[in-house]
């Protein structure tokens, strides 16, 4: 792991750390007033927020950091929407494929996968400087730490989804036991635990250069 790739992931991961902390107390106080379902959106809107600023605080590789030519960029901008758009439709196909319902919480699966979007393939894209899809399916392998943990991120964070759903089987009838509640917090933890994993070994190499 090289210096530079530390230095560029390192302000992202820990900023991302202490935003999801502070949305995952603020769920964990709503679950206590009995209303975790009605601010879902807020959630998600909170979360996607946290990763464009998060982005942003990583100059090296954020949002800002991306130099493109006058004349390109407006084919950036239409590409920027194909990818957001694409994502959230598959993301949208692929929980009512996994059994969400398709009719009665409509809302509740878009903000699902504006969520996953948000958390996965916005930052991701990022990253990997638009090669995300090539570095996914292993056409284009990852080279550095950055490409790495886009990567595992994404896989982890979507795993977190499907493992938050399992509570959803159980009889215990909790307000916080609906749909996507816990597939949102599932997939919350799961992103903080990648960045929490990446900070740390970001550190800790950081630690023997000085």
């Amino acid at each position: 792991m090289k210096l530079r790739h530390i230095r560029a992931i390192l302000p992202y991961n820990l900023f991302t750390i202490a935003w999801t902390n502070a949305i995952i107390f603020w769920l964990w106080h709503l679950a206590d007033n009995d209303e975790p379902d009605k601010m879902v959106d807020k959630v998600v809107i909170s979360a996607a927020v946290g990763q464009l600023l998060g982005l942003a605080s990583a100059p090296q590789i954020g949002i800002f950091g991306i130099s493109v030519p006058k004349k390109e960029i407006l084919s950036k901008i239409i590409k920027i929407i194909e990818i957001v758009g694409g994502s959230l439709l598959i993301f949208h196909l692929l929980i009512i494929a996994l059994g969400a319902p398709f009719v009665d919480n409509f809302m509740g699966t878009l903000c699902l996968s504006g969520l996953l979007t948000s958390l996965t393939t916005i930052p991701a894209f990022v990253l990997t400087h638009g090669k995300f899809f090539e570095k996914m399916f292993m056409k284009d392998p990852c080279k550095d730490h950055v490409d790495t943990f886009a990567v595992k991120m994404t896989y982890l964070t979507i795993f977190g989804c499907w493992l938050g759903a399992f509570p959803l089987a159980l009889d215990w009838n909790r307000p916080w036991q609906r749909y996507p509640v816990t597939c949102i917090v599932g997939s919350l933890l799961a992103n903080l635990i990648s960045h929490t994993i990446s900070a740390a070994l970001g550190i800790g190499h950081y630690m023997r250069y000085y």
